[in-house]
């Protein structure tokens, strides 16, 4: 994962919103989740970071305890536990978006289909708290905001070790009572808690899913919400390199995410932008290239379509 501040800010952002969101006399929505239940007692707070603390059921229920209780208080009064999850770092490997095409059989899924949660967190739900509500803000998906119940969240890959090799979903902890296992994400910031590639399409926007449970969403708050998740920035590896970065961009784009923008190129006089200054159409023009900071950029600046040489209209 790139940034944790950025990803925690994101988190945040909806969390701080919760009261606003379902602002409702017949709503009451209250902080639960690991901090509410341990307090500032600091030797459970690190007892509760070990990572044997993962083949513990107890630990577990306090650990991954949900963010928040949501209490629909007219009839048929229902309890609920909501909690807040993020997906900010699209799927940009073309190997790993091939991967995940071919072990779900489904050569129709695109970058802008595919989040993260922790895979501890999304399986402790199921199996200790089945009535979970996952609000996920993805600024890469045309939702933005969105929700579904943890058991109806489809898993389309878990992070396992290579000497593991792949998982078995039969298999699943969630599924079996088997205990989780004890696996870091060593490159991750924060819990290291191992992530699991998510299909955003399982997921319904926000407002539409509160609304068929009967639970009003304040639908000003709610915009609001959506427009500042369109200005947080997509995070990219650092190894990333830019032209494999605007294609991405690019793609999601054309998804339906038309807020994103991607760095383009050109030269005086020529019609067209380009991802990538090394196309072939560009050559001999090395020394004449001018760089756009986004595409609108491009566009205001007379370039009326894309190269369908470095721009072709498909996934990576």
């Amino acid at each position: 994962m790139s940034s944790f501040d950025q990803r925690l800010r994101l988190t945040e952002l909806v969390e701080n919103n919760m009261q606003q969101l379902f602002q409702s006399e017949v709503t009451v929505v209250k902080e639960f989740g690991c901090k509410t239940i341990i307090g500032d007692n600091d030797y459970l707070l690190n007892y509760i970071k070990e990572p044997a603390v993962n083949q513990q059921a107890s630990a577990m229920i306090v650990k991954f305890a949900p963010d928040f209780i949501l209490l629909k208080n007219n009839e048929p009064k229902h309890l609920y536990f909501v909690d807040v999850k993020h997906s900010v770092v699209p799927t940009w490997s073309p190997s790993r978006l091939k991967m995940l095409q071919e072990k779900n059989l489904d050569l129709t899924l695109s970058t802008d289909r595919i989040g993260v949660v922790a895979r501890e967190a999304l399986l402790s739900y199921r199996r200790y708290y089945p009535s979970t509500i996952i609000l996920m803000a993805c600024p890469y998906n045309s939702k933005l905001l969105m929700a579904q119940f943890a058991d109806k969240i489809r898993c389309l890959y878990c992070y396992h070790s290579p000497e593991r090799g792949d998982y078995d979903c039969e298999e699943c902890p969630a599924k079996n009572g088997d205990f989780f296992d004890i696996e870091r994400a060593t490159s991750a910031v924060g819990s290291q808690t191992p992530m699991t590639n998510v299909d955003l399409n399982s997921f319904i926007p926000a407002d539409i899913f509160f609304e068929q449970l009967g639970i009003k969403v304040d639908s000003q708050v709610f915009e609001n919400l959506k427009q500042e998740i369109k200005t947080e920035p997509i995070e990219f590896d650092d190894k990333v390199y830019p032209k494999i970065k605007n294609r991405v961009l690019w793609n999601l784009n054309h998804a339906g995410c038309d807020w994103l923008d991607y760095e383009v190129y050109s030269y005086p006089g020529n019609d067209f932008y380009h991802l990538d200054q090394k196309c072939k159409w560009l050559r001999g023009m090395e020394n004449r290239i001018v760089v756009y900071a986004s595409i609108t950029q491009a566009l205001s600046s007379g370039k009326k379509t894309y190269c369908r040489n470095c721009c072709p209209q498909i996934d990576l």
